[in-house]
């Protein structure tokens, strides 16, 4: 054999290798790439990296246990669909102008990401702008980012694009 065949051959078999543990999967929330059957969501891991990178949270604040926000915010979701609802416990919640989000988990519920908007003084869960269940494998963030800015158009784009899980449900 050749000298000069050996580059060619040697890039043929490790194309062949990567293209044997590689592959992509369509399914309707759209693509993965599977490495030995394990799905990476590479899409969202790029959108994630993105939003981290143009985002602006400088309006966006942190709410706090000892915050009153926090309590009255708390007491509505445990309110919202009781009994099951009365576990809530909050994992995150941020907020921005007159809008709350939430990321909470149940004992006998799926985790959820929850918008409230006040208004005049009253809080209000948004029905549609409610989140809930397990993204995996999707990255969890872009998904549920996305979902709420689609269900709800006038949420405020800071609140969502600053909305970092913090659950261990959707790590």
């Amino acid at each position: 054999m050749k000298r000069k065949a050996l580059p060619t051959l040697l890039l043929i078999a490790t194309l062949g290798v990567i293209a044997s543990h590689l592959d992509w999967k369509v399914s309707e929330n759209g693509h993965l790439l599977l490495i030995d059957n394990r799905p990476v969501d590479l899409v969202g891991m790029a959108k994630n990296s993105w939003n981290r990178l143009s985002r602006s949270c400088s309006t966006v604040n942190s709410v706090l246990k000892d915050d009153p926000l926090y309590k009255s915010s708390s007491d509505l979701i445990k309110s919202y669909s009781p009994p099951d609802s009365n576990s809530a416990n909050i994992a995150s919640m941020i907020s921005s102008q007159n809008w709350i989000l939430a990321e909470v988990e149940f004992d006998s519920l799926l985790p959820a990401v929850v918008l409230i908007r006040g208004v005049d003084k009253e809080q209000h869960i948004i029905p549609n702008g409610i989140w809930s269940g397990y993204t995996k494998p999707w990255e969890s963030a872009p998904f549920i980012r996305n979902y709420l800015n689609t269900q709800v158009t006038d949420v405020p784009r800071d609140l969502t694009d600053c909305f970092e899980p913090n659950s261990q449900s959707f790590k």
